[in-house]
């Protein structure tokens, strides 16, 4: 018998989506990768955009869709034009704060070249 998880996508705003992404990192700290993926979300009166729409079409702010998944949670949150740089600025800071689990690459020594006779 096998057993399903269930994740369900949490929307968050932007700064609870910054702790939350904190947290996610420090729960894969020893095992576990993080995914932060981008995606353009066009909003409509309805909900989100279906199908294709050409750039012309558009009506309202062009939104990004940013969305950080691990293996027990995933969190998403939507992204405005006028709070990009604060965001970029903070995701960047939480990314290289927890950077340290990454394996330094070992240098390979070469031998000494053939010499031309």
């Amino acid at each position: 018998k096998s057993c399903f998880l269930l994740h369900v996508m949490v929307r968050l705003d932007n700064d609870p989506f910054l702790n939350e992404l904190t947290v996610l990192y420090s729960s894969t700290q020893t095992t576990g990768t993080v995914y932060i993926t981008y995606k353009q979300y066009i909003e409509t009166k309805e909900g989100p955009a279906k199908g294709k729409r050409k750039l012309d079409q558009l009506e309202g702010e062009c939104l990004c869709l940013v969305r950080a998944r691990g293996p027990h949670k995933k969190i998403s949150t939507i992204l405005r034009g006028k709070d990009i740089i604060k965001f970029h600025m903070a995701l960047t800071t939480i990314q290289k704060a927890h950077m340290d689990a990454l394996k330094k690459r070992t240098k390979r020594k070469r031998g000494p070249k053939a010499q031309k006779e």
